[in-house]
């Protein structure tokens, strides 16, 4: 069996492994640096760590529409900082029998992250590897903006002269 937390973007339905995720947070207000790219939604303070917020919905050029009351942030255990991404609805988490996780075509793996499609009840769940989540080019400029972010964080916890 294969722990998934199952979430919703848009009208698709995707899972990461339940053991990627480091903890789930209503919808906080982000920081977003000028010149950020499009995926990045913003940076999140999370206890004094700028965290790169990244929305699914422009990587994967799904239809953009603004964050709704049931959006949440997901923070995935990624090294050497978490990554958090902005879902529409947490689902809850499912144990999927491994041997009932579909391959699907590279021509459908949404930026090759996709592991696979599991059914979960009536839908499908479209399986996301976090480690492949985003290009390296994409990870070399968040890494940039979020080294940015974090020194304008500690600079505002410094006491004023």
């Amino acid at each position: 069996m294969r722990p998934l937390f199952i979430f919703e973007i848009g009208a698709e339905r995707f899972a990461i492994a339940l053991n990627a995720v480091r903890e789930i947070l209503p919808l906080p207000i982000l920081s977003c640096p000028p010149g950020a790219p499009s995926i990045l939604q913003g940076f999140l303070n999370l206890r004094g760590r700028a965290v790169p917020v990244v929305s699914p919905k422009r990587l994967f050029r799904l239809q953009d529409s603004p964050p709704g009351p049931y959006s949440h942030l997901v923070v995935l255990k990624r090294e050497p900082t978490p990554l958090a991404i902005m879902v529409d609805r947490a689902v809850g988490t499912m144990e999927i029998p491994k041997d009932s996780i579909v391959p699907v075509a590279r021509d459908h793996t949404f930026n090759d992250c996709l592991e696979g499609d599991a059914s979960v009840g009536t839908q499908t769940a479209h399986i996301l590897s976090v480690e492949k989540l985003l290009l390296k080019e994409e990870r070399s400029r968040i890494a940039d903006l979020q080294a940015m972010e974090q020194e304008r964080l500690l600079r505002l916890r410094e006491p004023s002269p």
